[in-house]
């Protein structure tokens, strides 16, 4: 039967089913939630601490569609199968227990996954289905999509988010044309600055957070979950984690995860191809530059240099190329003097080694004045070697890795970046391929879905390891003296070109 009352507004349904499905009166947090789903936007994302209710409330959602038109079309997406089914299972249940909803009761069987309601004309599509991210949806018709949790703890690699925004795209597809009231609704917590949600706002989603604590620090669920109680929770998960669960604050929860941090990066514009100066620090002035992929309050800082300008005591050029045809052929030039690692110059080629990438080493290798060449070899690049040994003047070094690629390429650059020894250019946090894979690379594996940028920097960083264990002062004391010791000689008479005692 047809409540009126019901069929206008979703909070009275929600008020109503609440007691045949053993749960307390709503809350006036799920009474928001519950106007959002009802009046908001047809592009709608919806960000709710863990505990919130959303899925319980989305699923009644569905029912009240259902309710008031019966030949709706639903498709719930979740990230995993058994989710899917359990969204069904619980609507079923709804349905089942709730006396002014027995008119939907359909008697067919049905699968765990899918049911039509009472009376539906006949269609390839049930009234409610569900299925996890990875089942097939291409051909489904829908009025209404509900992307319940599609991004969790393992779906939030760059290739799993890939996945999930090209899924998106086939939402378009499947929702039935020629109708007004359709609609897209992804409900979840973020994972991480990187969230898919997030990206969503720029194809015209519109996103609505609901934390555990509002602006003013007052607490939205009082009634479900104590102050006590949150604190408790806080203690127990931890700051990071409890800010990104119940607070849908990234920042921490980013710097935890990712340990590659632009702050630890020494940007220095001003240095040369062929010398350096002695030692470099950084300031706590915010350098200009915005790198858009840093995570929370990451930022880049104002560097400065001391001593005198000097040779660099070696310059290598490092070479990744491409696996199994998935990334670029990549190159970084590096050069390293007092413990400093300086980023001269890299790039990428399209193509494996041709005639045209061997003029470019070559070029490289002049200009640079480069002392070595390090080549990755993993993927037995015999021939690479072979070819590149009778073309360049310099060693060229073969070097092999059999350890997870990322925790690698963290275990080398990490510490470095952590001493602030890495000192970069402005081409270094210019280029968005580069620095795209520096802010996201995690431990996970496969996190990235390209990484032939920071690998190679990290393949040449570990080359030049053993020049960073240096004494920084007693070195720089050393050449102080050096240098007295030829001034002395100079005026002497053995050259009489004073340039540095005054």
């Amino acid at each position: 039967m047809i409540i009126p009352e019901l069929y206008k507004d979703f909070r009275n349904f929600v008020y109503a089913t609440h007691p045949f499905i053993k749960l307390p009166a709503p809350t006036q947090l799920q009474y928001k939630i519950s106007e959002q789903l009802q009046h908001g936007p047809e592009r709608l994302v919806l960000m709710a601490f863990r505990g919130a209710s959303k899925s319980h409330l989305a699923a009644l959602y569905c029912i009240w569609r259902l309710y008031k038109n019966k030949e709706e079309k639903i498709l719930v997406v979740s990230a995993t199968a058994n989710k899917a089914k359990q969204f069904v299972s619980f609507a079923k249940k709804v349905i089942d227990v709730c006396p002014f909803l027995q008119h939907m009761k359909d008697d067919s069987p049905g699968l765990s996954y899918e049911f039509n309601v009472a009376n539906v004309e006949p269609s390839q599509n049930p009234s409610l289905s569900a299925k996890g991210l990875t089942s097939q949806i291409t051909g489904d018709r829908a009025t209404i999509i509900i992307a319940d949790d599609v991004e969790i703890s393992t779906t939030t690699s760059s290739e799993a988010r890939d996945k999930i925004e090209h899924l998106s795209a086939e939402f378009e597809d499947i929702l039935v044309p020629d109708r007004k009231d359709t609609r897209i609704i992804y409900l979840g917590t973020p994972h991480d600055s990187s969230s898919f949600y997030n990206r969503l706002a720029s194809k015209g989603y519109t996103i609505e957070k609901y934390p555990i604590y509002d602006e003013n620090g007052v607490n939205q669920e009082p009634g479900r979950f104590s102050d006590e109680d949150l604190e408790k929770r806080r203690v127990s998960k931890g700051d990071s984690l409890f800010q990104l669960q119940y607070m849908l604050d990234t920042s921490k929860a980013d710097m935890n995860r990712f340990p590659l941090r632009l702050s630890d990066l020494i940007v220095s514009p001003d240095f040369k191809l062929a010398s350096c100066r002695e030692e470099y620090r950084r300031t706590t002035s915010e350098y200009s530059f915005a790198v858009k992929e840093g995570k929370g309050s990451d930022r880049l800082y104002v560097s400065e240099a001391d001593g005198f300008e000097v040779p660099y005591t070696k310059i290598i050029l490092a070479l990744d190329p491409a696996g199994a045809g998935a990334d670029s052929f990549s190159y970084h030039i590096l050069a390293t003097r007092n413990s400093f690692i300086f980023s001269l110059a890299h790039g990428r080629w399209s193509t494996g080694l041709n005639r045209q990438v061997m003029h470019d080493i070559q070029a490289m290798t002049a200009k640079y004045k480069v002392n070595e060449i390090v080549v990755e070899t993993n993927f037995g690049d015999d021939l690479l070697l072979n070819m590149l040994k009778p073309n360049v003047r310099v060693p060229v070094i073969p070097v092999k890795h059999s350890t997870q690629k990322e925790k690698r390429i963290i275990s080398t650059l990490e510490p470095l970046l952590n001493q602030r020894k890495l000192v970069v250019g402005e081409d270094f946090i210019s280029d968005e391929t580069l620095m795209s894979q520096f802010c996201n690379l995690t431990p996970v594996r496969g996190c990235l879905k390209h990484d032939d940028e920071i690998d190679v920097l990290a393949i040449g960083v570990n080359h030049l390891n053993a020049n960073l264990n240096i004494n920084l002062k007693a070195m720089r004391d050393a050449e102080y003296q050096e240098r007295l010791d030829k001034e002395i000689e100079q005026m002497m008479g053995v050259d009489s070109s004073l340039n540095w005692i005054n």
